[in-house]
Parts: structure tokens; C-alpha cells; sequence
């Protein structure tokens, strides 16, 4: 509970911060230009101590949620109306040209944008957590699998260069991306060489940041018992176990119980010991640790059987699977959606998907690219093509026949896009290596600090002119109060280098929608100084009024249109 209320303390500090930050901006550049500061409050409501200094109030206010700038002339937070008479000529606010105004509006989302490149190269020279470079998934066939790479490899080299982290090798290969890749791996505590025939290096892959069939990425320790006669099954084993335990040592990912359910000591015994835990969800630790915090650690020994053995295998079934009749849960169907494709060919939870057009099931990403496959044409015209599966549903081999839906969607960002459907999700988690800090030389830190605030940055700009243009879901893109405090207090949790992130992150978001040009916005007080500057004389005061109420209407609309959403999420989970 404790920790709990400090997390979303520390979101209220964060965004305390980033409006302290933004009004900031408003001052200094208030005062550069001469306009008389009356206030510079940290926080709102009653005064409870500060000092005046050259004709300013630098006060702390009761309430400790972000803060505010009075300057004379222009005064949004009265009490009940300020005498500004005292004020010396000349430096008030509306007193000024409005090139000065205009300046002074844009000042505050200009100090939130200008943050963000200072935190993330501190983040960078500090050391940012990055996954330590070891194989997670070698795709079978694939060119990697072919040069000899094997899961549990540690990358140490790229074409001569020395390597840490998965990070720095994708950015080996990005700057060398039409030449063969030369691999130095440590297997076993020895140096091996390998030679990777690539032509071309695409930005991303299906397995991962490297797209030559290799990645980060392991499947969990959640097995699959998807026959009752085989000897997981014998031995009780449910459909959905968490491993913990196999052959006496500690298992973190699939490739540690293939290692060690398969070692040759243990397939001559011809038994295997195994601890297992039923969760219905996998919480892991930073360290790859399941949370077992309440739960029964179940153990059990199963004895090979040389006649299940005997039972029909397909290609999708690996030595693991013939042995002992484990398999990863990554290749089981969890959820079948309503009137979709899969429940419409009988597909169901648990069975196990085995071919898909005769192409072996090993990943769950193949699933995801056979699937796309089918498709032909873009957007709403697409048309899809029958698929032939094979499942395996307690223990019996069937083949069915599926044409896959053509939906509206959208992706992980909110926007709207097509695709081909079945309507069924997977039922296991994924495992990344450890990581640790990959600290960077002050001028490459400032580099990708810059570059990082700059991608966000534009992101988020077409992500606004997607939601103007129709081309993303509002429901998706937006979040009002209880989700900022939901996502900061999340990255709270995660540890101070996620924390700091999370807030430059926010930084330009509230920078950039402070310049959008709604009228009580900064942008929108920018805009009709602009006006008033080209054309030599204020717009119309029917006009700024109009806009005013337009712009108030708006903000009211929407907040509370984030808020239905913010609340739509928290029932929905």
C-alpha cells in the first residue's frame, strides 16, 4: 500500500515539475523583455511563505500542483482584481509590442520542449538499461540458423566491432547495411566465428531488432501439455504450467528447459524432475524471476515412454516435444473471439496450432506472418485466401480449413489500419535477457538524446494530424488525468531511469499540445499576437471573444471526453 501511494506521489511530483518548468519559461522571457512579474508562485491557492525581491512575490502556495506566473497587465489567477497602478509605466503586460507577447506566450512549451534534450543525454551519459546481448530466438531455416547460431549465444562482436548490449548491435549493423555480418559469439564459455551471408539489413523484423531470423526475445517457461498420454501429461501436469524447476536447476526462459530437459544425462535416465507453479498471469521480476508470492510449487517426475513416443509428430514438433511431450505454451491457442474466423472453423482454447499451409508452427510469429500472407490488396479492398491448419487438440492431429476476416483495426499507436484476421490470441509470455547500464561519451549522449527528442517529437505531431484527419482512434491516442497518473506511476515503479524518461516524454507532449492554436492555449494567445503584429492593431474584440469562448468549449469538451475514456480503461482493465 505504502509503495503504492509513493509511486503515484512521485507521478504528482512529475507533473508538479513539468507545469513549475513550463511557467518558468513565461517569467524569464517576461522579465528579458521588461514586463513587471507581480507573482511567481510554486503551487496555487493561499500564500504560505516566500520573499518579495525587485517588485516580485517568489512564493510557495498551499496547494503543491505545479504553479503560476501573474505578470502585471495581464492577470489570469485574480482574487477578486489586482491593482496594477503602482506598476511603473511601461511594463505591463499589454504595454508591450506584441512580437514581445507573442514571445512570452510560446516561452513556457518552449522550456518543455528544450528539457527534454538536457534528460535524455543525462539519461544517456548516465547509463540507460539495455538487454545484455544474448540469443534469445534463432528462426529455424533462417540465414542465422544456417551460419550455426544457437539460442543462449553471447554476441560479443559485429564485424569486428565490440559489443554489450542488443542496442549496440543493431547499430553496428545499421551503419554497414549491404555487406556480409561476421559474428563473433562466446558458446560455452568459448569464442566461435560466424559468417552471415547478408545482403540487405531492414530496419525491423518480425523476431525482433535483427531481421536475419535471430533476436532477443525467448518464449517463457509456461509449457503446453497439449497430449494426455505423453508423460507430461501422465504425470499430471496441467495445460498452462509455469516451470520453475527442471532437472533440479532454476529455468528463466524455454531455451533453459529445452537445455536442460533434453541434456544427454538426463534423456539416458529416461526421467525428468520438474517444479512448476500454476499463474494465470506471469509477473516477472527484473531479473526474469516469476512472482510466486502465495503460490504451490507442484513437483512431479516424468518417466519417458518409449510407446506415446510412437504417436503421431508433425514437423512443428521439436525433440523436446517428442520426449517428454512439452511444449511451449507460445504455440497454444488462449482466446478464440467471438464470430471470428477461428471459432467459425471450430478452433478453440488449448489446441495447438502445428501448420499453417504446410509451414511448421515454431513461433507465434509465424502465425502472424502466414496469416498476413493470405492477404491480397490494400485497405478495405483486401481479400483473403483459405488457409489450411493443422492443430493438435488432447492429442488428436485435425485439419480444418479458414478464410480469414478482413478487419478495420488498430495498431499499438491508435491508428487505423487493415488487416487479415482468425480471431484467436496466444497463450504465452516472452523472456528478454538481463540488462544492464550501457552508458555513452558526453558528445554521443547529447547525439542520442537530441535524436531521441526529436523522434518523439515528430511523432507526436503526425500522431495529432492523424487524429485531425480521422486516421487514428481517439480512444487509443488520448488519455486524460488517471491515465498520466496511471503511466507515471508505472514508470515509477519500473526504477528513476524510467521515471526521468516517462517525464521527457511528457515534456513534449505538453509542450506540443500547448501550441496547438485553440485560444486559451499558448498557441492560440500566439496566433492572435501574430495577428495583431502583421496586421499593426489587435483583431476585433468580437473576434477574441468568440474565440475565447470557442477555444473554453473545446477544452471542456475534451477533458471531459479523456476523462470518459480514462474511466472506460480503468473498468475495462
Amino acid at each position: 500500500m505504502f509503495s503504492t501511494l509513493l509511486y503515484y506521489a512521485s507521478a504528482l511530483v512529475l507533473i508538479a515539475s513539468l507545469v513549475l518548468i513550463h511557467e518558468f519559461g513565461h517569467f524569464i522571457v517576461a522579465r528579458m523583455v521588461g514586463v513587471s512579474v507581480r507573482v511567481f508562485s510554486v503551487g496555487f491557492g493561499p500564500r504560505l511563505f516566500g520573499v518579495f525581491y525587485k517588485g516580485t512575490d517568489y512564493r510557495v502556495s498551499a496547494i503543491p500542483f505545479g504553479g503560476y506566473v501573474r505578470m502585471a497587465g495581464s492577470d489570469p489567477f485574480s482574487e477578486g482584481g489586482t491593482d496594477d497602478g503602482d506598476v511603473e509605466a511601461g511594463t505591463g503586460f499589454m504595454e508591450k509590442p506584441a512580437w514581445q507577447r507573442l514571445l512570452i506566450s510560446v516561452a513556457g512549451s518552449a522550456m518543455n520542449l528544450m528539457l527534454p534534450f538536457a534528460v535524455f543525454s543525462l539519461l544517456f551519459w548516465w547509463g540507460e538499461p539495455q538487454s545484455i546481448s544474448v540469443v534469445g530466438t534463432v528462426r529455424e531455416g533462417s540465414i542465422s540458423a544456417v551460419a550455426g547460431l544457437q539460442v543462449e549465444d553471447r554476441i560479443t562482436a559485429v564485424n569486428g566491432q565490440p559489443v554489450q548490449t542488443w542496442t549496440d548491435i543493431v547499430d553496428v549493423m545499421a551503419a554497414a547495411p549491404r555487406r556480409p555480418v561476421t559474428l563473433g559469439v562466446e558458446r560455452g564459455g568459448q569464442p566461435v566465428t560466424l559468417e552471415l551471408p547478408v545482403q540487405r539489413l531492414d530496419a525491423l523484423a518480425d523476431m525482433g531488432p535483427i531481421p536475419f531470423g535471430f533476436g532477443s526475445v525467448a518464449p517463457s517457461t509456461r509449457a503446453m501439455v497439449d497430449d494426455p498420454r505423453s508423460p507430461a501429461g501422465a504425470a499430471g501436469l496441467p495445460a498452462d504450467a509455469v516451470l520453475i524447476r527442471v532437472a533440479g536447476e532454476e529455468v528463466l526462459s524455454w531455451n533453459e528447459v529445452r537445455r536442460r530437459a533434453m541434456a544427454p544425462e538426463v534423456v539416458a535416465a529416461g526421467a525428468l524432475e520438474v517444479a512448476w507453479a500454476e499463474l494465470e498471469e506471469l509477473e516477472l521480476d527484473e531479473d526474469g524471476r516469476p512472482d510466486l508470492e502465495g503460490k504451490t510449487i507442484h513437483q512431479a517426475v516424468l518417466r519417458a515412454d518409449g510407446a506415446w513416443s510412437a504417436q503421431e509428430a508433425t514437423a512443428a514438433d521439436d525433440a523436446l516435444w517428442r520426449q517428454w511431450g512439452l511444449a511451449s505454451a507460445g504455440l497454444g491457442i488462449d482466446r478464440v473471439s467471438a464470430e471470428s474466423a477461428a471459432e467459425r472453423a471450430g478452433l478453440a482454447p488449448g489446441d495447438r496450432l502445428l501448420e499453417i499451409d504446410g509451414a511448421p508452427v515454431v513461433a507465434w510469429g509465424d502465425v502472424l506472418r502466414l496469416v498476413a500472407a493470405s492477404a491480397s490488396g490494400e485497405g478495405e479492398s483486401q481479400k483473403t485466401r483459405e488457409l489450411s491448419i493443422r492443430y493438435r487438440r488432447a492429442g488428436q492431429v485435425q485439419q480444418i480449413q479458414v478464410l480469414p476476416d478482413v478487419i478495420e483495426d488498430t495498431d499499438l499507436m491508435g491508428r487505423y489500419q487493415w488487416r487479415p484476421l482468425l480471431g484467436i490470441s496466444g497463450s504465452g509470455e516472452s523472456t528478454i535477457p538481463p540488462k544492464i547500464l550501457r552508458s555513452y561519451a558526453p558528445g554521443e549522449a547529447f547525439a542520442r538524446g537530441s535524436e531521441e527528442t526529436l523522434l518523439i517529437g515528430g511523432f507526436m505531431v503526425e500522431q495529432i494530424g492523424k487524429l485531425l484527419t480521422g486516421e487514428a482512434a481517439p480512444q487509443k491516442s488520448l488519455g486524460g488525468p488517471l491515465e498520466i497518473f496511471r503511466q507515471t506511476a508505472q514508470a515509477a515503479e519500473r526504477g528513476l531511469f524510467y521515471w526521468a524518461r516517462h517525464m521527457g516524454i511528457f515534456s513534449i507532449s505538453l509542450g506540443i499540445l500547448n501550441l496547438l492554436p485553440v485560444p486559451v492555449l499558448d498557441g492560440g494567445q500566439a496566433l492572435m499576437y501574430l495577428a495583431e503584429w502583421l496586421r499593426g492593431r489587435p483583431l476585433p474584440l468580437r473576434i477574441r471573444e468568440v474565440a475565447l469562448q470557442a477555444g473554453v468549449i473545446f477544452l471542456v469538451l475534451l477533458t471531459l471526453l479523456v476523462l470518459a475514456f480514462d474511466i472506460h480503461r480503468t473498468i475495462m482493465g
